[in-house]
């Protein structure tokens, strides 16, 4: 998911200055921004919708997309103009064709991000939060080359080749508090608070084979700590999950997040963690009535783990659905009553509430009950024919929640026998249709 906001950030690159000279690195950052933080400047959880949008791929803090029916100008203005009257400034740069459109705003030292696209016959909206870091200003840049930044990514050059690079901008982020948070390919990501930071160092060939380093920020809906010694660390922010492995083991994995959770606010619901099919599972929770689910379990000598973050206002809608089922599940709901006058030539009738059997004379039962289900069609029943032979039939009538089934077989020697099955309801026999 790191990777992919990667590329959709690269893809809507607005608000760019350029410049040539050294980065100086060297001004106070302002303090990395919580979750909590972030929340009082924007939150695209409770962010307004179009009319008519469709069910969003994704809705949280800190990122927002779904698709509407609209027009490209449209579309972008009406969050433009939201993001407006919350006090957003809109940075040089924006784009808006019929085809696409993209800007970047900023408030309070955050920068957010918004770009429109046709999707088929509708638009797709994107919000992406980058935070609150301003990337001139990170330790690492001191001794590079400005290429080209703005307020989401930056670009530098320096002479060192690509894996010293890497070595020495760790070792200066973490000095800074960055923590280390995955890798893909020539990326490297780290996290601080609710932050998380891209950095991707590779040779620049039309550069004279220097080190080109980008950087980039996204903010992130929860904030996950990791083990420190992880590998394979993948943070996804759609499903505001971290997944990773680990040296240690699984009791030690589970320590540490008891550990650094607590201070982070949040409590385990039972002492001990609970065995739920291959997983030892533990359940968070917090003043705010979040919820955090850790899945530990033995993968290739190493300990696996999946933190999951649910928001107070998801966890309390999941709860809801989860006992209204409960409750319509022990709740005994009334059968629908269905009037039923067997055909004329029916003999041997045995009934019953959910089952009906008679025989017809030998060669008659294909016409006699085509004929019969003609009735109910007439009043709104659906006809589905699975077989509808002269030896056999297989045949279901449906209706507002109610399933009739009908099967004959009428082998031409013997009379024909018939079964009604019916779900939903009961049959009430002899009675007008």
């Amino acid at each position: 998911m790191a990777v992919r906001r990667l590329s959709v950030v690269l893809g809507i690159f607005v608000g760019m200055w350029t410049a040539a000279g050294s980065v100086p690195g060297a001004e106070k950052a302002a303090e990395v921004a919580t979750v909590a933080a972030a929340r009082k400047v924007l939150d695209l959880e409770t962010f307004p919708l179009m009319e008519g949008a469709e069910t969003p791929s994704q809705r949280n803090l800190a990122g927002l997309t779904y698709a509407v029916a609209s027009n490209i100008e449209t579309a972008y203005g009406f969050q433009k103009k939201e993001l407006l009257q919350r006090g957003w400034q809109e940075l040089p740069g924006g784009s808006v064709t019929d085809q696409y459109a993209s800007g970047s705003f900023s408030k309070a030292g955050f920068v957010v991000s918004l770009s429109a696209f046709p999707q088929g016959k509708n638009v797709m909206i994107t919000f992406i939060q980058h935070g609150n870091v301003d990337l001139a200003k990170l330790p690492i840049l001191a001794g590079t080359k400005l290429v080209y930044g703005g307020p989401v990514s930056l670009m530098v050059l320096t002479e060192k080749a690509p894996e010293q690079t890497h070595q020495d901008c760790a070792k200066k982020l973490v000095a800074a508090g960055w923590q280390p948070y995955g890798d893909a390919g020539d990326v490297r990501f780290y996290k601080q608070n609710a932050v998380q930071l891209s950095l991707m160092a590779a040779e620049s060939p039309a550069q004279a084979g220097k080190t080109m380093i980008q950087l980039q920020t996204v903010l992130m809906s929860a904030d996950l700590p990791a083990p420190p010694d992880s590998v394979r660390l993948q943070y996804s922010d759609s499903t505001t999950a971290l997944s990773g492995d680990s040296t240690q083991s699984l009791a030690e994995v589970e320590a540490y997040y008891r550990k650094t959770l607590a201070a982070q606010g949040w409590k385990a619901t039972t002492e001990k963690p609970l065995t739920i099919d291959h997983n030892q599972v533990v359940i968070f929770r917090n003043s705010a009535k979040d919820l955090l689910e850790l899945k530990l379990h033995t993968f290739e000598e190493k300990s696996r783990f999946l933190l999951t973050h649910q928001a107070a206002a998801k966890v309390a809608e999941e709860e809801r659905l989860a006992k209204a089922a409960l409750e319509k599940k022990n709740t005994p709901q009334p059968s629908a009553s269905v009037p039923i006058e067997l055909p004329p030539p029916a003999e041997n009738v045995q009934t019953e509430k959910a089952k009906i059997e008679f025989e017809l004379k030998s060669g008659t039962a294909k016409a006699t009950m085509e004929g019969w289900i003609k009735g109910f069609e007439k009043q709104g029943w659906k006809v589905e024919r699975t077989v509808s032979e002269k030896a056999a039939g297989v045949l279901a009538l449906t209706k507002e929640g109610v399933t009739i089934s009908l099967n004959y077989v009428d082998p031409g020697f013997i009379p024909a026998e018939v079964t009604l099955g019916i779900r939903g309801g009961e049959f009430v026999v002899g009675a007008k249709k």
